[in-house]
């Protein structure tokens, strides 16, 4: 629990994330990936939903909007208005309250072209979507290297200590991925055990830390020299290495 936020993370089958998050029994929902299991968790919670915050309009993402906005009355806000059920469409740094809390909308194209981040600056938390994985990121199904590569940069800025909740688990496979473009880079080789032996014990590998993503995420490494040689492109731009780097990683 954060500044009387507590954040509840639901694994909806197979490997997508849904949070709850909830002070008192008033909670938010980011991600409402399946209707029917997340109205039951609200229910033995005894929480009242106040909205579902969606990180883009993908359907593994947005299932449950309309079922959980009919069973609660909740609002559905987005940046995207091909969000499932959306009746607020806000900008870039707007900001919604939840009791004393302030969420701010991250606008970061690059997975969609509107998708977003939810950041609670006072709690340290932010709720990446697609953009950012453990590990990993996104594909690019909309937006272009150059636009994903600047979102995962906003995110980079945050503070290090910044809590990371990603949309899906895909952290080992990201990891394995990550380890064959810098085999000797002990921070990768230790995160990769860790979040092995979190998976063996039943836990999750979600959330991650904005400084632990800086040292062990390939797509935020663009500009180090082991990366750079490991690909032969040494003298090129950071966008250039990271649209190749996102490129081996769709053939992984």
């Amino acid at each position: 629990m954060v500044n009387g936020i507590s954040v509840d993370t639901i694994l909806i089958p197979s490997d997508n994330y849904s949070y709850v998050l909830r002070r008192g029994d008033c909670a938010i929902v980011i991600d409402a990936c399946n209707g029917t299991l997340l109205f039951e968790y609200l229910q033995r919670q005894n929480l009242k939903l106040q909205a579902i915050l969606s990180t883009h309009h993908h359907s593994d993402h947005t299932s449950g909007n309309l079922k959980l906005k009919k069973m609660t009355g909740c609002e559905i806000v987005a940046t995207d208005k091909r969000v499932r059920g959306a009746d607020r469409i806000v900008a870039d740094s707007d900001s919604i309250k939840f009791c004393d809390s302030h969420i701010t909308a991250l606008l970061l194209p690059g997975h969609t072209k509107h998708g977003a981040g939810w950041y609670l600056p006072d709690e340290g938390m932010v709720f990446t979507g697609d953009t950012m994985f453990g590990a990993g990121c996104g594909r690019l199904f909309e937006g272009s290297p150059d636009q994903m590569y600047n979102s995962l940069q906003r995110l980079a800025s945050l503070p290090d200590d910044t809590l990371v909740y990603f949309g899906h688990e895909y952290t080992i496979d990201n990891l394995g991925f990550a380890l064959s473009l810098e085999p000797d880079n002990e921070a990768l080789q230790d995160r990769f055990k860790a979040e092995t032996c979190k998976l063996s014990e039943g836990t999750y590998t979600t959330p991650s830390t904005v400084n632990i993503e800086k040292t062990t995420n390939p797509f935020l490494r663009c500009r180090e020299k082991t990366i750079r040689a490991q690909l032969g492109m040494i003298d090129r731009s950071p966008v250039a290495v990271f649209a190749e780097v996102r490129k081996r990683k769709d053939r992984f």
